[in-house]
């Protein structure tokens, strides 16, 4: 019997007034949307909701949408992880034991991350989170409205008489009891298994920082670490491995509940009132995506601690195996010295064409110049 693969979540917040909003880039596109409001988000000075629209017919020839407010699932996300990482910074990338740290906490193994090589020499890394959410939208009828209010942003001044004074008065979308639900999963693919390798274009982390990495992550999950290895999917037909680190079920079972922990705390606050947390969070394994349909009510259990999570670490699925290094090395040697053969061969093809070209060449400019002589 095949262990879990997935686990699923589907979770309820509940709160008051507008926790995310959106740029004004949107406020043309709103016009269509808020019909009452059309006028006021002519205005520059609007400060709208995400929202999520739906089409739910048409009238007058005209299309009718459902209009409800949401919190994106980028919010969720910082307002999950912002005590572990506040800011995203690639500058940190400079300072390599400050970067490693960041990479094998658990904002770097849950969420994810991508910094690009531009600051120092130990390679760009990426690695995709295995945390997936999906906005939070809102379910029951409260409707917003758009009321004038100040802001306390100091006033823009006239630069010249022609130039057009700056207002601290803005409108702003307000709204009151909101409830929202939001579903979400985590893919133990994804989480358990950590790239040093670009043979596939996902290095999570650079071998070279592979010791320090590790290091980190026994911090993290206050468990042991393999070491760097190589490996593959157990279902893969070929031997082609991967360089990376495999975190054991123990180690997944601890970041799963850190997850968890985080979730069932979650509470996004904004400036003004806003606020929003979470109420209750019902789970469920997925061990066959095909049985266990994610959609599917039944299987789902509530949690109100992490205690409450029925999952052993001998439960979860351990998706890789691994290959001797040394017949991993050589399998890779072969397919690089003939990628490189490759390489050569393109190199050397073009260059007989390049050289061939300018033989054409002189001989049309010497049959020419011969021509011209007689």
């Amino acid at each position: 019997m095949s262990g879990v693969r997935s686990i699923w979540f589907n979770a309820t917040l509940k709160g008051t007034g507008i926790v995310n909003y959106d740029g004004k880039d949107s406020l043309w596109a709103a016009k269509e949307w808020f019909k009452n409001y059309r006028e006021i988000l002519s205005h520059s000075n609007v400060k709208m909701a995400k929202h999520y629209i739906k089409k739910i017919g048409e009238k007058d020839g005209k299309p009718e949408y459902e209009i409800k407010i949401k919190i994106s699932s980028d919010c969720i996300k910082h307002a999950l992880f912002e005590e572990d990482q506040p800011v995203h910074d690639t500058l940190i990338m400079a300072a390599p034991k400050a970067f490693i740290k960041l990479l094998s906490s658990a904002c770097g193994l849950i969420r994810g991350y991508m910094f690009e090589n531009k600051v120092c020499g130990s390679g760009s890394v990426h690695r995709k989170g295995p945390l997936n959410i999906t906005d939070a939208v809102q379910t029951n009828d409260t409707i917003p409205t758009f009321d004038l209010v100040t802001q306390l942003s100091p006033k823009r001044q006239k630069e010249n008489k022609d130039d057009i004074s700056g207002t601290n008065m803005v409108y702003k979308e307000c709204i009151g009891d909101v409830v929202y639900t939001l579903s979400g999963s985590i893919d133990l693919n994804l989480l358990q298994f950590i790239c040093c390798s670009q043979r596939y274009n996902r290095m999570a982390v650079n071998p070279d920082d592979a010791k320090l990495y590790i290091e980190g992550v026994n911090r993290t999950t206050d468990l042991p670490t393999s070491n760097i290895g190589h490996y593959i999917y157990k279902t893969a037909k070929s031997e082609l491995s991967e360089e990376g680190i495999l975190l054991s079920q123990d180690q997944c079972l601890m970041l799963i509940k850190d997850c968890f922990r985080r979730l069932l705390g979650l509470n996004i606050g904004r400036g003004g009132g806003g606020f929003a947390y979470i109420t209750d969070i019902k789970i469920k394994h997925i061990t066959d995506p095909i049985i266990d349909k994610p959609y599917e009510e039944v299987g789902y259990y509530p949690i109100k601690s992490v205690d409450d999570i029925k999952l052993k670490a001998s439960d979860i699925e351990v998706f890789y195996k691994e290959i001797p290094e040394e017949e991993a090395i050589a399998l890779n040697n072969d397919i690089d010295n003939a990628y490189i053969a490759t390489k050569n061969k393109d190199a050397e093809d073009k260059q007989i064409k390049a050289e061939e070209k300018i033989k054409a060449k002189e001989a049309k400019e010497a049959k020419k110049n011969k021509k011209s002589e007689q």
